[in-house]
């Protein structure tokens, strides 16, 4: 059985972001209402529906609300580069 993290499997920024989430235990009202970004933002960058990737802004804001570390953070910006 492998035991590489999914993340490390060619997981999309999308699919990142909600499993962190979920992992929490956060809605997306709750995460929307700690980053102030809209619940339907945090939608679509899950549901990969936006045309270009977050802005450091946005993702620096998911990050700090989702409590991760700064490798966690990169990890994170890293995938939304990779997947536009």
């Amino acid at each position: 059985m492998s035991t590489t993290h999914p993340s490390q499997r060619g997981e999309s920024f999308g699919d990142h972001l909600r499993r962190l989430r979920t992992a929490r235990g956060l809605t997306l009202d709750d995460l929307a209402q700690t980053t102030g970004l809209h619940s339907s933002r945090i939608r679509q960058l899950e549901l990969g529906l936006t045309k270009q990737p977050p802005s450091l802004d946005t993702i620096a804001a998911l990050g700090g609300a989702l409590g991760l570390d700064l490798p966690a953070l990169l990890e994170l910006g890293g995938k939304a580069v990779s997947t536009s």
